[in-house]
């Protein structure tokens, strides 16, 4: 015979377990929100990285009849452009952000140099391709504060007790964040 102390014990049992699961199942969907929300602000960054890979050459061929003579700036910015590429496949923001940092410099570099030997009244195509790069690197800074900030959302949820209890047992990881050295772009 089942008393009422009996049904009191079973209802708080249920009633603990069925909050425990409601707690878990939320906790689960949070993370996994996080972290597409996370995935999606890398697909915008990685958009904007592959668009600037594009357009380099054309903005170096442009850049050749003003600086014929510095073929180790070209280099310099090849060769950045190729580590950038190189860490965006592989999905390593700690050297991506490297990469970008000799990238801007290189580039940098590169725009000194022309702008310091062709005519500043021509608008030509390098000014045209310049001004591109410029829109491209707004809108890199812009989506990577963004995936930064998406970052550190999931990084939160997935680092927090309890949560990180629900994160280690859904397979949910911290993200790196995309840093790129300050005074280099």
């Amino acid at each position: 015979m089942i008393t009422g102390y009996d049904l009191s014990e079973g209802l708080a049992a249920f009633a603990v377990i069925v909050v425990a699961m409601v707690w878990f199942v939320t906790a689960y969907n949070n993370l996994d929100a996080a972290a597409a929300r996370t995935a999606q602000a890398w697909g915008n960054v990685d958009a904007m990285l592959r668009q600037r890979h594009d357009d380099l050459p054309r903005f170096l061929d442009a850049c050749r009849p003003h600086a014929q003579h510095e073929q180790a700036a070209f280099d310099g910015v090849l060769a950045a452009r190729d580590a950038v590429f190189n860490a965006r496949q592989a999905r390593d923001t700690a050297a991506l952000g490297r990469a970008e940092s000799e990238l801007r410099a290189a580039l940098r570099q590169l725009i000194a140099l022309v702008e310091a030997r062709r005519e500043p009244a021509a608008e030509d195509t390098f000014a045209a391709l310049h001004k591109r790069l410029v829109v491209l690197e707004a809108g890199l800074n812009e989506r990577r504060a963004i995936f930064n900030d998406a970052v550190q959302q999931n990084n939160g949820r997935v680092r927090r007790f309890p949560s990180n209890v629900v994160a280690l047992l859904g397979g949910f990881r911290a993200v790196q964040s995309f840093d790129v050295e300050r005074g280099q772009g």
